[in-house]
């Protein structure tokens, strides 16, 4: 059976190199493009909190990023334990990779494109990443292109998806789920996905934590489903016919505090 070739693509940081050193452990990772490679730049924030403001107003946008910097400064301020006593440090501390690596600032360039057909892989895999993958890219690898998504679909689709479920008290939606990309957001053909059960002392103000530590605890499922795709070029979608759906986008701080309230 050969191996099969990955195109990794996500954001650069260590849980993510952990991921690509994993992938290349069992599978064969020929490139890795590093997306939104400026996403941390003062020019790149400003460009977003115009996005925002212009489609859903500025008092909305500055909503999201006062919920941005509560997060950072406050709500997340104790998980750092978590991760340090229960994920393995290869997805802790930034590791080093040895496949060839790519700062890709649009991946649907004309250059980019044409690269990622000479590359062929038969499989694109992305975590991590705000990057909506359009038709002329994604339909390039011969399996698919595929995302690792933290939670459930389609209860969960979207956005700071561990961080809802665990708000609106709803922690069996907490999982991860591999969908084939197409035209809609998070609403591809399922290729699996597990729930994690979360620990009584792994609360709202974990949620980064637990949504990936739903993805290292599966980490076996996950290899399953690749080599099952590996090994038979295709799949049966899981069935999500009586599952009702959901989208959720940018957590807001107004909307934080109403929920966290509701639960406590």
């Amino acid at each position: 059976m050969s191996a099969v070739k990955i195109l990794f693509a996500g954001r650069d940081n260590p849980f993510n190199r952990g991921m690509i050193n994993w992938l290349n452990d069992h599978f064969q990772v020929v490139a890795v493009y590093f997306l939104e490679p400026d996403r941390f730049s003062l020019s790149a924030r400003w460009r977003k909190m115009r996005r925002r403001a212009r489609r859903y107003g500025w008092l909305t946008a500055l909503d999201e990023l006062a919920f941005h910097a509560a997060d950072r400064l406050y709500i997340r301020n104790g998980e750092s334990r978590l991760w340090q006593t229960r994920v393995p440090a290869a997805f802790q501390r930034r590791q080093e990779i040895s496949v060839p690596s790519f700062e890709v600032r649009d991946v649907h360039s004309p250059e980019w494109l044409a690269r990622t057909r000479e590359l062929a892989p038969d499989i694109v895999f992305s975590i991590c990443g705000s990057v909506i993958f359009r038709q002329p890219f994604y339909s390039i690898p011969r399996m698919g292109t595929f995302v690792l998504h933290e939670g459930l679909t389609p209860e969960y689709k979207g956005l700071h998806t561990p961080l809802w479920a665990l708000l609106k008290n709803e922690p069996q939606y907490v999982g991860y789920t591999i969908l084939r990309v197409n035209d809609s957001i998070d609403g591809g053909e399922v290729l699996s996905q597990a729930r994690y059960e979360v620990k009584p002392d792994e609360g709202v103000q974990h949620w980064s934590y637990v949504g990936h530590k739903a993805i290292v605890d599966n980490l076996p499922h996950i290899k399953s489903a690749l080599r099952h795709l590996q090994t038979h070029g295709g799949f049966v979608p899981l069935d999500l016919s009586d599952r009702r759906n959901g989208y959720y986008s940018w957590m807001r701080l107004s909307e934080f505090v109403k929920y966290y309230r509701a639960g406590r």
